[in-house]
């Protein structure tokens, strides 16, 4: 099943400006990824690495 996603989740706003520490993990807590598509899933796989 391939399903292509056009629009920008508002879940990942702010995540790439978003520094390490306790603000991007809660903000990365709120992120349901299965519902994350496209350039939006980059963000916030760079958003995770970051907070390692």
């Amino acid at each position: 099943m391939y399903v292509l996603c056009m629009r920008s989740s508002a879940q990942v706003t702010g995540l790439a400006d978003c520094p390490p520490g306790p603000g991007l993990a809660a903000a990365l807590a709120s992120v349901v990824v299965s519902e994350v598509c496209g350039e939006d899933l980059v963000v916030v796989l760079r958003a995770e690495y970051r907070q390692r």
